[in-house]
């Protein structure tokens, strides 16, 4: 009888096999949320070697069971059953005690966002749970236009100790709340550009906090965004954010416009590692420099045309639509004949027809101009 609870408990738990695949594969999406702490990460680990461990676990239980039952110790074997049980439970309950303390319940979140004076939300900045720091610091942000001094200073400098936290994703946040306070966070400069090479998500802000202070941040973005570099992401991703902030300052355009004159060229090749960034990078510079430029007083219209000929004849996606870069050359007064050649092409041959659409309206228009 007793061999039979060993049969339908190995069979049973087996079933766990067929799955195991798939939760092999998402386990390795366990390190996506913002880690909390070293211990954050060591239960993340633990719970990963759990899951990818499983099979060899139930191959080992099920060894010792059939050697048991071999040697008429039916008692041992169904003891071994128990071991793949045991293995699945564990791994619940460390996953469900991991899951409980990452989450904050949603009546903390909703009254952190419901204060309204720094000195209630000091009490939480500190908190052990990022989710609740994060509302904390968005609270912050979302009062700046309501607080008057001496409470803008006072969440000011929460806003500044935040940013030493030592989760990414928090960092993020605070950067985007002192930018909610422009100017007037200045004292942000500093410590936001110490950050931006290894966190490309605080460079936006430096655009409104540093609008007023164009000598402290107009030439650090430009050393950002006038370097992209392919064999480093977060380098790209960062010049990204860095060429868009330039958009904030069109007193500086003249410098602005011949610093980054060269650098699309810099990302032409849009076809190897990091090409979606590439890409990005490619269409916050034509942004950029007509926006900042649109009579093309300083810079040459032909250094355009690379980056909107890259960016034309590349795949649609939906990293960089094409209605962007169409809406740029729409612009210029004088496209080149390679421009219009791949505006041609996409009106040929565009993923819908709406940039089809698009692309012929230019056509037409330059067409009706006499060009």
């Amino acid at each position: 009888m007793k061999k039979n609870y060993v049969t339908v408990g190995f069979v049973l738990s087996g079933l766990g096999l067929l799955v195991w695949p798939m939760l092999a594969f998402v386990s390795i999406f366990l390190f996506d949320a913002p880690l909390r702490s070293t211990g954050d990460e060591a239960v993340r680990y633990i719970l990963l070697c759990l899951i990818l461990l499983y099979p060899i676990i139930w191959g080992v239980a099920l060894y010792f069971a059939v050697r048991a039952v071999r040697r008429n110790s039916p008692n041992a074997g169904t003891v071994s059953t128990v071991l793949p049980y045991a293995w699945v439970l564990l791994t619940l309950a460390i996953g469900s005690a991991s899951d409980k303390l990452r989450r904050p319940s949603p009546t903390a979140s909703d009254h952190v966002q419901g204060l309204h004076s720094p000195q209630e939300i000091a009490g939480y900045v500190h908190d052990p749970n990022i989710e609740i720091r994060r509302s904390a610091y968005l609270t912050l942000g979302n009062l700046a236009n309501r607080l008057a001094e001496p409470d803008k200073g006072a969440a000011l400098r929460l806003l500044l100790d935040g940013l030493h936290d030592s989760d990414r994703s928090v960092q993020t946040q605070v950067a985007f709340s002192l930018g909610m306070f422009g100017p007037d966070a200045e004292a942000a400069i500093g410590p936001l550009l110490k950050l931006a090479p290894s966190n490309p998500m605080v460079v936006g802000p430096l655009g409104r906090i540093g609008k007023d202070h164009p000598s402290l941040v107009v030439p650090a973005l430009l050393e950002l965004g006038s370097h992209p570099n392919s064999d480093s992401l977060t380098a790209l991703a960062s010049a990204v954010e860095a060429v868009r902030a330039l958009k904030f300052f069109p007193n500086q355009a003249a410098e602005i416009v011949r610093g980054l004159s060269g650098s699309a060229s810099l990302a032409a090749d849009t076809t190897g590692r990091g090409s979606f960034i590439l890409k990005n990078y490619l269409n916050a510079w034509l942004d950029t420099i007509t926006t900042l430029d649109p009579r093309a007083a300083f810079y040459d219209p032909s250094v355009l045309e690379a980056p909107i000929v890259t960016l034309l004849r590349g795949k649609q996606g939906n990293i960089v639509p094409k209605y962007w870069v169409l809406g740029i050359v729409g612009r210029l007064q004088q496209p080149t004949a390679a421009e219009l050649d791949a505006v041609r092409l996409v009106a040929r041959t565009g993923d819908t027809a709406k940039i089809r659409k698009q692309a012929e309206a230019i056509l037409d228009a330059r067409a009706e101009n006499g060009h």
